[in-house]
């Protein structure tokens, strides 16, 4: 009997951030029983670490020209199953190649024209995806925020809505390496606020933060006295303790959704915001702005995301492309 072999493709580093892997790492924990072998190439060596602690087997893309190291890959170890979540697509002529060696191909989440070689294709409903070309693709595609994966160490956690009395509680949480800085370029209007509305404020400072131990020092310092939450192994206790967050959009959007907290959402560029604006329609945050406005507009802000409240969003995707991509 032939081995049931499943290649992940994705990349993660501390420049672009580890949400890619980590949902991927979710869906991989799905297919782990039925499933003989399961690898993830990388792009770089970053998150070999976090994959071989989960069990399975990691390859770095090595070399300049990554299309034909995954080419080779792909070659050597012929997978029954390829789950692609990777930015920058890989070229054409690779991806042809790739589709005459595996049976079954999967796409996370990716508009690029990546998608068209797929059987499965997995997308958020934004503006954008809605109105993609499908000619000549014969797969199938799945559509909606449901179909998302979440982080591979989150567990679901009650809605906790601020009662009305008591300590309001503010989470900001940048992702697990803050590429774009946000955390110490906000955290001086936050603590202003936080002082200002009597909120308490929880800082998260990830793992793969440029200068750690300053960030860590400097935040601490704060008038407000934020808790740090320092490399947190579970993000679901901390966002067990907050109200609601302010975050960079990405997998930590849908975690929250799914825990039901409100969320104000931090966008680098027109993509996160249009994928933001998704959440924002279904009435589960706000895009943050990130140009100066006054103290009393952020009060009000914040102040009406404390009231906001919505069902959870289902925790299924990962168990579902699992499901599918064995049929």
């Amino acid at each position: 009997m032939n081995e049931k072999r499943v290649l992940f493709r994705c990349n993660a580093d501390h420049a672009t951030g580890f949400g890619h892997v980590s949902r991927c790492l979710s869906v991989a924990r799905e297919l782990r029983q039925s499933v003989d072998h399961i690898c993830f190439a990388l792009g770089s060596g970053d998150a070999v670490r976090r994959v071989q602690e989960r069990g399975f087997t990691a390859a770095v893309l090595s070399g300049n020209d990554a299309d034909a190291a995954f080419e080779q890959l792909v070659s050597r170890m012929r997978p029954s199953i390829l789950v692609m979540d990777v930015r920058p697509a890989h070229s054409e002529a690779c991806l042809r190649a790739v589709r005459a060696l595996v049976p079954t191909i999967a796409v996370i989440d990716d508009s690029s024209r990546q998608r068209l070689f797929a059987d499965h294709v997995f997308l958020p409903p934004t503006p954008t995806t809605k109105q993609l070309d499908w000619t000549d693709f014969k797969g199938q595609i799945h559509m909606g925020l449901e179909w998302m994966p979440l982080g591979d160490t989150f567990e679901p956690c009650p809605p906790s809505p601020w009662p009305g009395t008591g300590p309001r509680r503010l989470l900001m949480t940048m992702g697990g390496s803050d590429p774009w800085g946000y955390t110490m370029a906000l955290a001086p209007e936050l603590d202003a606020v936080c002082r200002l509305q009597g909120m308490e404020l929880g800082i998260v400072i990830g793992p793969g933060f440029a200068q750690r131990e300053q960030q860590i020092e400097t935040c601490t310092a704060l008038p407000c006295r934020p808790r740090i939450f320092d490399s947190p192994a579970r993000m679901t206790e901390v966002y067990q303790w907050c109200h609601v967050a302010l975050i960079v959009f990405g997998v930590t959007a849908y975690e929250l959704a799914a825990c039901a907290r409100p969320a104000l959402y931090v966008c680098p560029n027109a993509d996160y915001k249009e994928h933001a604006g998704v959440f924002v329609a279904e009435g589960k945050g706000r895009i943050w702005p990130l140009r100066p406005y006054s103290l009393a507009f952020l009060s009000d802000v914040l102040e009406k995301m404390f009231m906001l409240t919505f069902a959870p969003l289902p925790n299924a995707g990962a168990k579902s492309i699992a499901n599918l991509v064995q049929l």
